[in-house]
């Protein structure tokens, strides 16, 4: 007798494929833009536009031309456009608000 059980452990299920798919998917979240001000310098908050203090420690985030902030876990897999803003500064408040996990450090490689 043949023993198939293998076989069929190795297939898989409509909700494997599904996993499989959004591991593949990379994740994006909408910068709430609030363009209410002119900033005073280039150093500015992408999310704010409030200056930032070349003294204090700040956040950085990846940004497409849509304003969504990849996911840093995942920008190996995302395909920057011509359209993308890439790398932008993003102040403290605001890197709380769009949630830390979505943001670097500004001095990380």
């Amino acid at each position: 007798m043949i023993d198939n059980s293998r076989q069929i452990a190795r297939q898989e299920s409509p909700c494997q494929e599904e996993e499989l798919a959004d591991e593949m998917h990379v994740r994006k979240e909408f910068i709430d833009y609030d363009a209410r001000r002119e900033p005073r310098t280039k150093r500015f908050c992408v999310r704010c536009q409030k200056d930032l203090d070349p003294g204090k420690p700040v956040r950085r985030v990846y940004v497409t031309g849509d304003t969504e902030a990849i996911h840093p876990d995942d920008f190996g897999r995302y395909l920057p456009s011509d359209g993308d803003f890439g790398w932008l500064l993003i102040g403290n408040d605001c890197a709380r608000i769009l949630g830390m996990e979505w943001t670097l450090p500004e001095n990380a490689a």
